[in-house]
């Protein structure tokens, strides 16, 4: 009787440690930076843009994917918008994943013009381009990364034209450039998009 009462004590004691373990980890792994489809309702700069993503089918999965059904050789506006919860220096925005046979304007929304990836400004906006295979990796943001101040929402919006039908999935994600490579300096959620592109 005195090792089972020792031994609920033990497992009282434990679980609780356990559940302080398991909290911390999650609190770890908590980004600063929120991505999300589309621009939220609070946002009321640029009212007169596109505010949804664009698609003869479009459907929220969760609150990072979307999927969306486009037809070859039709354009499409996709706004992203990204909310830190705190002051954050130097982030840039890497997608993979994205078909070669995706063509990519940037929107520079203040003069409301829209540019090839390859053409924007560089002074404004890098974008750098890497083939890979039938797709290719971009890394995009203003040259020295987006400066955030806390409880700011910074907005990209991009129009997409596919040329070529065909079923694929895209990521996209915020990092800080000062702390390293893409992958390990990664301060907001993974944007997540299926697409089916019909002829």
């Amino acid at each position: 009787m005195r090792n089972k009462g020792l031994l609920v004590l033990s497992m009282i004691l434990v679980i609780p440690l356990a559940l302080v373990f398991i909290g911390c980890e999650e609190e770890v792994t908590e980004r600063p930076v929120n991505m999300s489809w589309g621009i939220p309702d609070q946002v009321t700069a640029f009212e007169a843009l596109q505010r949804e993503p664009q698609g003869l089918e479009v459907e929220y999965v969760d609150e990072e994917t979307l999927q969306v059904t486009w037809e070859k050789g039709e354009s499409y506006i996709l706004p992203i918008s990204a909310t830190s919860d705190r002051a954050l220096p130097g982030v840039r925005y890497q997608g993979s994943g994205i078909p070669d046979h995706l063509e990519l304007d940037w929107l520079d929304p203040r003069q409301e013009v829209w540019f090839p990836l390859e053409e924007i400004p560089e002074e404004r906006v890098k974008a750098v381009i890497e083939p890979k295979n039938d797709h290719f990796l971009i890394d995009f943001g203003p040259p020295g990364g987006a400066d955030f101040e806390e409880d700011m929402t910074r907005l990209i919006w991009f129009r997409i034209t596919p040329t070529a039908g065909d079923q694929f999935e895209f990521e996209i994600f915020g990092y800080q450039i000062e702390e390293g490579s893409p992958g390990e300096a990664r301060v907001s959620n993974i944007l997540t998009l299926q697409a089916e592109v019909i002829e």
